[in-house]
């Protein structure tokens, strides 16, 4: 008669046996993305710490004169772009306008997404 002791020992070590390289791919996985989401984060703070500060009353001139390449981030620079080449293709719509501004509002909802999901 087998002793039940050595087949749950037998079970229990062919089990973790099959699950110990997946875990360990997951944990490099895992940290990879640590590592690029801590590169990104350090990007993003060097980019804020470069730029110019100024009052909040002076960006709209700035912004006007199209000098606000070293007082926003890249972010707003590219919506001011893109709100620009809008305005310089003719008089856009309302409806353009308002795409334009749910893309953007989308793609930051998504960026956002993807770092909740590395926290869970």
């Amino acid at each position: 008669m087998m002793d039940l002791g050595a087949l749950l020992q037998t079970a229990i070590y062919m089990i973790s046996s099959s699950l110990f390289y997946p875990t360990r791919i997951l944990l490099l996985v895992a940290f990879l993305w640590v590592v690029v989401l801590s590169g990104a984060f350090c990007a993003e703070w060097i980019e804020r710490i470069r730029l110019i500060k100024h009052p909040s009353d002076v960006i709209p001139s700035l912004i006007v004169r199209g000098d606000e390449s070293k007082s926003l981030p890249h972010r707003v620079r590219n919506y001011i772009q893109k709100l620009r080449d809008l305005l310089n293709g003719g008089k856009p719509t309302e409806v353009q306008i308002e795409n334009l501004i749910r893309d953007t509002t989308l793609r930051m909802w998504k960026s956002l997404d993807i770092m909740s999901w590395a926290l869970v």
